[in-house]
């Protein structure tokens, strides 16, 4: 991973979750997939398990943070959830697939 990507990282949960709480997304439906094992190294210095705790509830903050969020936890897939477990991205687009409407205003 570039440096600039483990820079987030360093402003720690708060940081995080405050970049969910700013987002702008659209009123439509979200699915938000976590993977259980991170399948990535961390860089050095950074505790992945620590990592993976606050890249999860920054998941679940996320599917909050619009109308028509969803969060599924995959708790046996790797980072790659699509080659891991594709049944369950098949089954994600197929919900917000189902759950399309016209936008709230």
């Amino acid at each position: 991973m570039p440096d600039a990507h483990w820079d987030g990282w360093g402003r720690g949960e708060a940081g995080l979750r405050q970049d969910v709480s700013e987002s702008k997304l659209p009123d439509v439906p979200v699915v938000v997939l976590t993977s259980g094992q991170a399948g990535i190294p961390a860089a050095p210095g950074y505790d992945i398990a620590a990592m993976n705790a606050i890249w999860k509830d920054v998941h679940i903050a996320l599917a909050r943070s619009v109308p028509r969020g969803k969060h599924i936890d995959v708790p046996t897939s790797s980072h790659f959830i699509q080659r891991d477990q594709p049944s369950v991205v098949a089954d994600a687009i197929r919900w917000v697939v189902d759950n399309m409407q016209t936008p709230r205003r």
